[in-house]
């Protein structure tokens, strides 16, 4: 008998009371059919970082509020990395998208000058700057990531761009 269910994105709690053996057994099938859903869900999501890997970053729709990834220098306003997460880290990890406290972890508001690259495998600055793709980016960040992140990124062997405040 379930007396409330509830659900939020992917993840759906269910208070379940009474159980009888065979409640139980529908129980773990139940948990086990969740649990191949939620590997096929997170081969899927692999599969789109990848492709997402593969486009061009996104432009930022307004000046105002604009923030810088201080682990690439890649420029959005806060609500289009917490809407889309950060177009060249969400390979490594970092999955901002829908979360905050990661955007405000791991984005500045200090930040000099931009770069806005077209074609990044044929340009100096490019490589000067460690600019992966197109879009638009900062020339220097300002801010201090959490030291617990600086020490995940560089067992992950990336050197976050930002200088410390």
């Amino acid at each position: 008998r379930v007396l409330r269910s509830t659900g939020i994105g992917k993840h759906t709690s269910t208070l379940r009371v009474e159980r009888s053996a065979d409640d139980l057994h529908g129980a773990a099938m139940d948990y086990d059919d969740r649990r191949a859903d939620e590997d096929e869900e997170e081969d899927t999501e692999y599969a789109d970082d990848r492709a997402i890997a593969d486009r061009p970053a996104t432009v930022p729709d307004s000046l105002k509020g604009l923030r810088a990834c201080m682990v690439c220098s890649l420029c959005k306003t806060f609500e289009q990395f917490y809407n889309e997460g950060c177009d060249n880290c969400n390979g490594l990890g970092l999955q901002m998208a829908d979360r905050q406290d990661r955007v405000s972890e791991y984005t500045s508001p200090y930040f000099e000058g931009m770069i806005s690259m077209m074609q990044p495998e044929q340009s100096w600055v490019a490589k000067y700057q460690a600019i992966p793709k197109q879009g638009v980016y900062a020339m220097e960040v300002t801010g201090t990531m959490p030291a617990d992140a600086v020490e995940w990124l560089k067992n992950k062997n990336v050197q976050p761009q930002a200088k410390p405040a």
